[in-house]
């Protein structure tokens, strides 16, 4: 089988704050000085893609577990099979499954995710699959994500999860826990509540967690450090954090006055290298997300849909994943990029995604923007070498694009048709999506 690289979009970042110290030419950094500059440590591990490529067998026992999840990033049962595997620092291959009705292995049966072990042993529930991964890959921390201290209070908090979500709502993917069977959305009354639940739920395992006389935490079950209960509530919250607001106006699930623990808990799984830095997915693309009639919802949500002129309402909104750039964040990347795989920092990896996949890129956004291959492959190379250049502002890629003829438009050209293609996390992590995003908005408001 061929390796792939990220599906699609195939982005991911990875560079810390790149500065050319050659003479820089009027045409800016070559694609091969980029391919270069932006070249991680060590190979990102496979990714297959059936829906690209013929996958004629089943993954078979070897020597890395394979992950099979959603090929979209929508799923969040993928997302916690995912997020356990991250976590624990395991080298795992990844199986691509479109579950939208586009090409699947003859081979496959069942829905995502599912799991296969080097010994052969695959598991489809996906908390299942989490325990199978804490069990087999964490025996660098006591009890991996079931902690020794409280094994007992994670599984409790664990069992608790469809009780505090709303009841008689669909689980749909793009949609999870947000609409009635009927397909309206829930009352803001019954999301209040499920948040208050959530709330209360964590102060509630801080207190038992100080009652042991052990040292409590910010993460779900009142621990120092993501467990099982993270793991299983994670993608739930994450999507309600950006999507609720789309359906009742003023609903931040992050606000500290009103939520003061989930609030907490958000911040402290922001600071997780392995979520923050490649499975959560961003704002952004939630909300678009949330657009797509048919798939749990029966109509676009209100705060959505296009009016008095605005092109893109989900744009003009503000959005946790432009709040998340800065010292903090870079200090998560830079624990991620430790384990090998992707670029020095989030900056350097979404220009090195851009260098990997500049053919197929460079046709799509031809299509998208109406103009020619070869003029769209110039403008994602001056887009990638600005991003190369950023750091952790803007400065560097304002000094880098000063430099080039007609580096500002080019630039903004590929920003503006990467800011509306990439979907977050099918593309890359939110991190490397937020330059992206930043890079839109300084090309795009000269």
């Amino acid at each position: 089988m061929k390796i792939l690289r990220p599906p699609q979009l195939p982005f991911l970042f990875g560079l810390s704050f790149l500065r050319v110290a050659a003479p820089l030419s009027p045409q800016g950094i070559s694609w091969n000085d980029l391919r270069s500059l932006t070249l991680p440590a060590s190979p990102p591990a496979p990714v297959f893609d059936p829906a690209l490529e013929d996958v004629p067998s089943a993954p078979s026992p070897g020597s890395v577990p394979t992950l099979l999840r959603e090929r979209n990033g929508w799923c969040p049962y993928s997302e916690r099979a995912w997020l356990a595997l991250e976590l624990s620092g395991v080298r795992f291959d990844t199986l691509l499954i479109d579950n939208m009705g586009g090409p699947r292995p003859a081979w496959y049966r069942g829905s995502t995710p599912q799991f296969a072990a080097e010994d052969g042993e695959r598991r489809g529930e996906s908390m299942d699959i989490v325990r199978r991964v804490s069990d087999a890959y964490c025996s660098d921390r006591a009890g991996g994500l079931y902690p020794e201290e409280v094994p007992s209070l994670v599984q409790q908090t664990v069992s608790r999860f469809r009780d505090v979500f709303p009841s008689n709502t669909r689980p749909s993917s793009r949609s999870a826990f947000l609409f009635s069977n009927m397909g309206m959305p829930v009352s803001r009354k019954e999301f209040e509540r499920t948040l208050l639940a959530v709330d209360g739920l964590i102060a509630a395992n801080r207190g038992s967690v100080e009652g042991e006389g052990l040292e409590s935490g910010l993460f779900l079950a009142g621990t120092t450090s993501p467990t099982a209960a993270d793991v299983a509530f994670v993608p739930f919250l994450e999507r309600y954090a950006a999507q609720l607001p789309l359906l009742h106006e003023g609903l931040n699930p992050r606000c500290e006055s009103s939520y003061p623990n989930l609030s907490s808990w958000y911040g402290a799984m922001d600071k997780v290298p392995a979520y923050i830095c490649r499975v959560k997915g961003c704002d952004v693309s939630w909300g678009r997300v949330l657009g797509q009639v048919g798939y749990g919802n029966v109509g676009a949500p209100p705060h959505i849909v296009s009016g008095g002129g605005e092109e893109d309402p989900v744009d003009a909104r503000v959005w946790t994943a432009e709040k998340i750039v800065s010292e903090a964040a870079v200090e998560c990347w830079d624990a991620y990029a430790g384990g090998g795989g992707v670029a020095l920092s989030p900056q350097a990896e979404a220009a090195r995604q851009i260098v990997s996949n500049r053919k197929g890129l460079a046709r799509d956004m031809a299509k998208f923007a109406n103009m020619e291959e070869e003029s769209s492959d110039e403008s994602l190379r001056m887009a990638a070498g600005a991003l190369a250049s950023m750091g952790i502002r803007a400065e560097g890629a304002k000094e880098y694009l000063g430099k080039i003829d007609g580096g500002w438009e080019l630039a903004g050209k590929a920003a503006l048709y990467l800011h509306k293609r990439i979907c977050v996390p099918r593309d890359m992590g939110v991190l490397p999506a937020s330059y992206i995003r930043s890079l839109y908005v300084l090309t795009n408001s000269k």
